[in-house]
């Protein structure tokens, strides 16, 4: 079997890169053969070395004013369609890039099965009426919140949840014995609402805590400010990304997230993996797929910031109990690499049986 994982252009250090390398590297094991199709080089090229067949639709876009987002999309979509023509033709493609399914389908036809594969809430970029998937045969969905979504917008199609993949051997991360510490990794902007963490802090700034922001963005600066405003900047240790942000973790009482939206966050599933339980809106969509609240964290009120602040709290003080390391542990095993590979392929034989009887 041949499969195809396409994207736009990545930065090499998020999350998705993470999932792409995992689930290139179990398909290579199974000996399917499998091919990254990028827009674009990466920014940080260097992590495109973890997977194995990389192609680059455009090697060069220095002649494209990227600013220009409407004509830079549809330059990435007449090179893609270009590039498949171009291409042996696989048996599936993976597509991660709202709108690449159309010029791939028009590049190889009726007889390769294409999935929608988007990894984002599916409310903030895709058309109510589904149209973004007319030219896909299946729809794989990181959560439930997600195939919901895409149900409601394309009934149609088919959609399967296969969750997102997860290295579960990695070492546990060790709960403090004296002061609590709380841990925020991830991108400082407006999706991620870094403020409420500050701003929960200063108002517990009489208790004893240590807080650890390892990440970056467009609202660095502010935050940083906000923090020196509400006197607890000197109290945060502040970190900018890291290569292996997991290996500046010692020990921790939580993992932080406050975001407005999410798509299926990497970092909560990353962090019960090492028995660190998360503290987290129930944003839409993706932390309530996977925190259960009180047995592997706790989620408060997408904008109950009291709650937010009064759980930490109760944390600090012991009132609430933290669950234990092998509860969260346990609590994503079914996001194993290779668990998540198998529902894929599930999916992808489901989909070719239909077609069989079709013809």
């Amino acid at each position: 079997m041949k499969i195809d994982i396409v994207s736009d252009r990545r930065d090499g250090k998020g999350g998705m890169e993470t999932v792409f390398t995992l689930l290139d590297t179990e398909l290579r094991r199974r000996g399917i053969s499998v091919r990254v199709i990028l827009s674009e080089p990466s920014i940080h090229v260097e992590w495109e070395s973890t997977l194995g067949d990389v192609y680059h639709v455009m090697k060069d876009t220095s002649w494209i004013d990227t600013k220009d987002y409407e004509r830079y999309e549809k330059i990435q979509r007449i090179e893609m369609e270009l590039f498949y023509k171009n291409m042996d033709k696989p048996d599936a493609v993976l597509v991660a890039t709202k709108g690449f399914e159309v010029p791939i389908r028009s590049a190889l036809g009726p007889d390769v099965l294409i999935f929608s594969w988007p990894h984002l809430n599916l409310n903030l970029r895709v058309t109510d009426d589904g149209a973004d998937f007319k030219s896909a045969d299946g729809f794989l969905a990181l959560c439930e919140g997600i195939r919901k979504q895409s149900i409601r917008k394309n009934p149609m199609l088919p959609a399967f949840t296969i969750g997102n993949p997860l290295d579960i051997d990695v070492a546990s991360v060790s709960r403090p014995k004296t002061t609590p510490t709380f841990i925020y990794m991830g991108r400082i902007t407006e999706q991620k609402r870094v403020d409420w963490i500050i701003k929960a802090f200063a108002k517990l700034r009489k208790k004893a805590w240590h807080l650890k922001i390892i990440g970056g963005g467009n609202l660095e600066s502010q935050v940083f400010q906000l923090a020196k405003q509400l006197g607890i900047y000197s109290r945060i240790e502040w970190l900018p990304f890291q290569e292996d942000p997991w290996g500046q973790v010692q020990e921790a009482s939580a993992l932080l997230l406050s975001s407005w939206f999410e798509g299926f966050p990497m970092v909560i599933l990353e962090s019960l993996a090492r028995g660190i339980p998360v503290i987290s809106t129930d944003c839409p969509v993706g932390p309530a797929d996977s925190i259960v609240h009180g047995q592997n964290g706790f989620l408060v009120g997408l904008e109950d910031f009291d709650s937010f602040v009064e759980t930490i709290s109760d944390v600090m003080d012991g009132i609430l109990p933290l669950p234990s390391i092998d509860a969260c542990r346990d609590s994503v095993r079914k996001y194993d690499a290779s668990v998540v590979v198998e529902r894929i392929l599930e999916a992808v034989n489901s989909l070719k049986k239909v077609e069989s009887v079709g013809l």
